[in-house]
């Protein structure tokens, strides 16, 4: 075995379909770690010195008894969210606990599919993950908490991630205050994205408290729902390898295939010295004979958890000891978590008692005649009996576990479910407005909005839901014409935090528009706003719909360098020489009887804004432009899944060149289109990894570049 230096920070990634590899960015996440901290990379060493010193006393202390035992972790998922689809449901999380719990007592449904070489060598951790039933003050919860918050789509900095952890400590809808970090939860926080692109990344047990969670992004959660498109589902098991104290099998290297991983070790004698491999090959042999020491035939553990390729199923012994000696360990109170009082403590035991009522649906939001699944996620014990109550719905009550219900009639309605366990304990839950039901169709065609005849925007056709205290209100101190506009008032209330993120977004949402049949629609409106300060990041985002607003796509997005001004007065009136327009063409499978826009305007502290002259109509200028002249294409919907859609303001009318390359600089994909000359084009990308990459559009001497996130 060879002396080697652990890092903190480590994460995978993961192919559209199948997991694969990401570099990790541990000289990051170390790097930020030392600067905050002189001392910091003292105690790291230290650590590791404890570590290992822990690991020699249960090696020698191990006998049949400590084998025999299983060491139970009690586990809580933070879902930070935006009420977006990162706000993943607790059966999904449920689906992760179920995995993990299968990959570490070696009950995978593929476990007995390794090569031949490790056949015999897949180890059952004798490890369990339960989901905690008691938060820390012993209100009695699903094991989830939930928290708003729009630093969930904010980049998690390597090695850091404190606003997240903060904002869900002071904001989760359960228990605000101390969550015992060290020493009685495996804490998992859940966020729409995270550096790089990365879709986890966690910590090797450390006396830092701040350290000790593990970060993902939803599909790497579990199984089903949000992680339903990945194959094999072993980010969380990888990511949990890490927080008991296991390398990547080359070692404390987060790059697989360098060359230099055959000269380390990741302390675990029965793992093969590797450099790590970025695919399936089970007959890899990476280091050139190395390997023959170990009877393995020269060939690399590909298939174990912890390596970078898409057909992980297997941990070793040795990894398991490691494991077992880390939950042996006082570092980082790793010790005290499977005890018997802190299970009985955090309720994470066999049996726990019906004390909620609680359930989710598939959709909160649809049109008259539409239906909504309805699924009981009452906690935390055995429910044997159901009454449901549907305010306007289609049947009305309803004693099944998860019913359907259709609603033929528009407007808002409540909902309440009643549960009842074998002793007879009853619970219920009531949601009033959880439901909402728009009108089959829209009854008008356009719109042409100047605000003139409006004092409020209370009872008018406009829907506005905000961030904080401040809500879009009508303003007749100025106006691109007439007399009156909208305006959000960005600096007051609640807009950022003392370290100036955001934590707004305000809405302005339209009624619902007969678009069907119709031709060359578009969407204009002028805004006028200033950069209170030339550092932040304002944003004003415009999305349509045409599902009756369950899902939205963002045609366009200004930021603050796009918005007009340089004036950094506290509070910005707009001259009329300060009035800029935009407009988006609707494109024609958005054509539908039921459309919506909305303007999304998210603040980081940045200066009032202003909207007026909203107009949404079919036009005969195909070619509607924006009042710059410059060549500059849109993306979107950025983040994406399958396809990016790129719209030009001018055609480019001669050969189109694109290339899609990674944040390195690596060219993944060049695209060419001779002799083009549309507007819009479609870009497939389904096939590529999922991270965050470099869009660049060339046509003759021209380029554009753009930062483009796949998820």
């Amino acid at each position: 075995m060879h002396r080697f230096l652990f890092v903190f920070a480590l994460a995978t990634c993961t192919a559209f379909g199948q997991e694969t590899s990401k570099e990790c960015g541990h000289n990051q996440a170390l790097e930020r770690l030392f600067q905050r901290s002189p001392k910091f990379k003292l105690l790291h060493q230290q650590t590791q010195d404890q570590l290992d010193e822990d690991r020699a006393k249960y090696l020698a202390e191990k006998n049949e008894i400590r084998e025999g035992t299983v060491y139970t972790i009690p586990v809580v998922f933070h879902i930070l969210h935006n009420d977006g689809p990162e706000k993943i449901s607790i059966a999904q999380c449920k689906s992760a606990i179920d995995k993990m719990n299968r990959d570490f007592s070696a009950s995978n449904s593929d476990v007995n599919d390794v090569v031949d070489a490790f056949k015999g060598k897949q180890a059952n951790c004798e490890i369990q993950f339960r989901l905690a039933t008691k938060a820390p003050d012993g209100t009695c919860f699903p094991g989830v908490t939930y928290t708003k918050s729009s630093k969930t789509e904010g980049d998690v900095a390597w090695g850091d991630g404190h606003d997240q952890v903060s904002d869900i400590m002071k904001g989760n809808n359960v228990f605000q205050g101390d969550w015992e970090l060290t020493t009685n939860y495996m804490h998992v926080y859940v966020c729409k994205s995270l550096e790089d692109g990365a879709p986890a990344y966690t910590f090797y047990p450390n006396e830092e408290g701040m350290y000790l969670q593990i970060f993902v992004t939803p599909a790497r959660v579990g199984t089903i729902e949000a992680a339903s498109n990945v194959v094999g589902g072993t980010t969380m098991s990888h990511e949990v390898g890490h927080w008991l104290n296991l390398a990547h099998p080359w070692g404390n290297s987060n790059d697989a295939e360098a060359s230099d991983n055959c000269n380390i070790d990741d302390g675990v004698e029965d793992t093969p010295l590797c450099k790590g491999i970025r695919s399936c090959n089970l007959k890899n042999n990476s280091c050139n004979g190395d390997n023959a020491y170990w009877g393995f035939d020269q060939i690399d553990n590909v298939e174990n958890f912890m390596d970078y390729s898409g057909c992980r199923k297997m941990f070793t012994e040795g990894q398991k000891d490691r494991m077992r000696a880390a939950l042996n360990s006082s570092v980082a109170g790793r010790n005290n978590l499977w005890t018997e009082a802190n299970l009985q403590k955090v309720g994470a035991v066999d049996d726990p008692a019906l004390c909620a009522a609680y359930f989710e649906s598939n959709r909160t939001t649809i049109c008259e005649g539409q239906s909504i699944e309805f699924t009981d996620q009452s906690f935390n014990g055995k429910v044997v009996k159901w009454n449901w109550s549907f305010e306007g719905g289609t049947p009305a009550i309803s004693n099944e576990q998860n019913p359907t219900i259709t609603y033929n009639s528009a407007g808002q309605f409540k909902v309440t479910l009643t549960v009842e366990d074998a002793a007879g304990n009853k619970y219920n839950k009531t949601q009033s407005n959880y439901v909402t039901v728009n009108e089959g169709a829209g009854s008008i065609t356009s719109i042409t909005e100047g605000f003139e005849t409006l004092s409020s925007l209370s009872g008018s056709q406009w829907k506005t839901t905000s961030g904080n205290d401040f809500e879009w209100e009508v303003y007749s101190n100025a106006a691109a014409s007439g007399n009156k506009c909208i305006r959000i008032v960005s600096r007051s209330g609640s807009g950022w935090d003392e370290k100036w993120n955001a934590i707004d977004k305000d809405i302005l949402q339209s009624p619902m528009i007969d678009l069907s049949g119709q031709n060359n629609v578009v969407l204009s409106f002028k805004y006028a706003h200033v950069k209170f300060v030339d550092s932040l990041r304002d944003k004003l985002r415009i999305k349509i719909s045409k599902d009756c607003g369950k899902s939205w796509s963002t045609k366009k997005q200004l930021s603050s360098k796009l918005l007009t001004g340089d004036n950094h007065s506290i509070s910005f009136v707009p001259e009329a020489k300060e009035w800029n327009s935009t407009s988006i063409k609707v494109s024609d499978n958005f054509h539908v009887s039921n459309f919506m826009f909305r303007l999304e305007y998210e603040s980081f502290g940045g200066n009032n804004v202003y909207i007026d002259d909203i107009n949404l109509s079919a036009s005969n200028d195909v070619a509607v432009e924006e009042i710059t002249n410059t060549w500059q294409p849109e993306l979107f919907p950025n983040p994406a899944k399958d396809v990016i859609t790129l719209s030009f303001k001018y055609l480019p009318s001669r050969d189109l060149k694109i290339n899609l390359s990674d944040v390195q600089g690596r060219q993944i994909k060049s695209f060419l289109y001779p002799s083009f000359n549309e507007k819009t084009l479609s870009l497939p990308v389904h096939q590529f990894d999922r991270g965050l990459y470099i869009v660049e559009v060339i046509s003759g001497q021209k380029k554009y570049r753009s930062k483009v996130l796949l998820e």
